[in-house]
């Protein structure tokens, strides 16, 4: 007898968001799923592990399926920073009257479904049995793999095998979840749940060594200090003992003691009084400065905004959340999926990732240029002592040298590709690059994915996009309400487009056929003339205007009008000529002209 049919345990629609409070005109472009599955197996009593996901489908089909899962830091820290104020498809208002739509072109979801996870659990609104929280990376890791097989079983179309391309993305501390994430997904082989193709870091916290001491040359870089200034002197002083501690300690820790201390001693080191209140930087964007001791903790603007979202209890209803199982309140981080972190003594994630890159894992480094916390350089130092694929850093060849990165016509910052390893500067952004650039940080994931944006549905506001000299491409968005909006001056909406399309279509079909008349006009002259000849030596011909038309002399009133006498053939002949060259001419200026608006 044949065994019975798994049947899962929840559906889809189990998930379904039906309504999102105070969005206007919600949810008709794209569907939102949200709730939590199982983390671990039911193995252990009371040990009721879950992680909680947000899935936002994709507004309109491009070449295929992919699916981009996103990941906060913290450790501990909530994805909704990515749903509510970086990637998502909708903004809180910073004046907490509710939800706005993303800036058009700026949501992730226009062309890729994206997974947002609170993990490891504890996280956001996932929730897992007293002090049950991971201990490990690679314990978080797994069990992100378990969740992973759970929510295929509920999304098959995500499956290993069904055409699915995945790819794991976040920024800061996930600098650290996503390789160990990505390693465990790789060492599962054909039973991993997903077809894993890459990993993108933004501002990640990937490589401690290469990151400690990097504040310091930031600000500078930044003009906020100045080489042998009092700060300056003060801040290297303390990174020559964080260097001589590094010396000291083998391997590549996640962290160094002393070295952990030097990032707090950089901010009280820009602490101001001038303004009667004790200011300091902001850790996240040198361009702004918070109170102490916040120090950026109080950005970005919509953040308490975010909190009161999330704490009403119309929106937890929406969000599917477990009210039995989580009824405390949504915070941000929760410092106590931290501190069971903390003790954990594997290796920073630095070390995992050539080994992915040589499983031909592509792997993008992303970094804002304001951002201090985990700034651009100390990443560019990262990448300049990583090893893999038979080689050093990126090499000196010409051919994948840095490139200026345009878009708008804008420069958006430099792009470079080399063995499977692409970094991006993005100019002008901060820690989270999403809430600063959103269409920038958008272009550059579609790039990076290899999105067929020529084979995508849906509205066609254009952004140009290239990188240096290369022939650029064009990012095609539509409105996240139904609206068809032009997101740079000039461009075409949906109805310009078609209609473009429509007199492209008939310009083309008509060039051959006024070509195919022309040459028709000039045959049957021709012809017509050598007629008129013969007319004349039998005395038929009749002058132009005259009604009756000899049929042997095979004259019509058109050519009548062209050719006045016999005595004038050629003259006639070199004047249509003229005209027909000019109107075949000007036919061709015209069609040009409608090509390049």
């Amino acid at each position: 007898m044949a065994s019975p049919r798994a049947i899962p345990s929840a559906s889809a629609a189990d998930f379904w968001v039906s309504s999102v409070p105070t969005l206007p005109d919600a949810l008709e472009k794209f569907q939102i799923y949200a709730g939590d599955l199982p983390a671990r197996p039911p193995a252990r009593a009371g040990d009721n592990a879950h992680i909680y996901f947000m899935l936002h489908k994709a507004k309109h089909t491009a070449d295929k399926r992919r699916l981009l899962l996103w990941m906060n830091g913290g450790p501990g820290c909530s994805s909704f920073d990515g749903v509510m104020m970086e990637i998502g498809a909708w903004r809180t208002k910073a004046d907490g009257t509710g939800l706005e739509w993303a800036q058009e072109g700026g949501a992730w979801n226009e062309y890729v479904d994206v997974l947002y996870l609170d993990q490891p659990v504890g996280t956001g609104f996932s929730y897992v049995s007293t002090n049950a929280y991971a201990s490990t990376l690679s314990q978080a890791a797994d069990e992100v793999k378990y969740f992973l097989e759970r929510f295929v079983e509920v999304f098959p179309e995500y499956k290993r095998g069904n055409g699915a391309d995945a790819y794991i993305v976040g920024e800061s501390f996930a600098g650290q979840y996503i390789p160990y994430t990505a390693r465990s997904l790789v060492q599962a082989g054909g039973s991993s749940p997903v077809d894993l193709k890459g990993i993108a870091i933004g501002n990640g916290f990937i490589d401690p060594r290469s990151q400690y001491g990097s504040e310091i040359d930031l600000l500078v870089e930044r003009n906020v200090w100045q080489k042998g200034g009092k700060e300056y002197n003060a801040a290297m002083a303390s990174f020559v003992k964080c260097q001589e501690m590094m010396r000291k300690t083998p391997g590549n820790p996640r962290n160094i003691p002393f070295c952990e201390s030097l990032l707090p001693q950089v901010i009280d080191l820009t602490k101001d009084m001038s303004g009667g209140q004790a200011m300091c930087i902001n850790i996240y964007d040198v361009r702004l400065a918070d109170t102490m001791p916040e120090c950026g903790m109080n950005w970005p603007p919509n953040l308490h905004a975010t909190y009161d979202f999330l704490h009403r209890q119309d929106v937890r209803k929406a969000f599917n959340v477990n009210e039995k199982q989580k009824p405390e309140a949504w915070i941000e981080c929760n410092k106590r999926v931290g501190s069971a972190l903390s003790s954990d003594t594997e290796d920073a994630a630095v070390t995992i990732i050539p080994g992915l890159l040589e499983h031909n894992i592509q792997v993008l480094i992303f970094a804002g240029d304001q951002d201090l916390i985990c700034n651009h350089i100390g990443l560019e130092r990262m990448i300049d002592n990583l090893e893999w694929n038979g080689r050093r850093g990126f090499s000196s060849a010409a051919s994948t040298a840095a490139q200026q990165w345009y878009v708008n016509e804008t420069v958006a910052g430099s792009w470079r590709t080399e063995r499977n390893l692409t970094y991006v500067s993005v100019a002008g952004a901060s820690h989270m690059v999403g809430y600063d650039v959103p269409i920038v940080s958008h272009d550059m994931m579609l790039r990076w994915m290899n999105v067929d944006l020529l084979s995508a549905a849906g509205p066609s506001a254009r952004i140009p996009s290239r990188l240096g000299n290369d022939a650029g491409r064009e990012l095609v968005i539509g409105g996240a309400a139904g609206h068809d909006v032009s997101v740079i001056p000039g461009s075409k909406s949906t109805e310009q487009a078609a209609l473009d399309a429509k007199w492209e279509a008939y310009y083309q079909a008509g060039s051959a056929a006024l070509v195919i008349l022309l040459l028709m006009l000039v045959i049957g002259s021709c012809i017509i003339l050598r007629l008129r000849r013969a007319a004349r030596k039998q005395g038929t011909y009749q002058a132009p205007g005259s009604r009756g038309i000899s049929i042997d002399s095979g004259a019509d009133m058109e050519l009548d009008r062209l050719v006045e006498n016999a005595d004038v053939e050629d003259e006639a002949d070199a004047r249509r000529s003229q005209q027909l060259g000019k109107l075949e001419e000007e036919r061709f200026v015209i069609h040009d002209e409608r090509q390049e608006r």
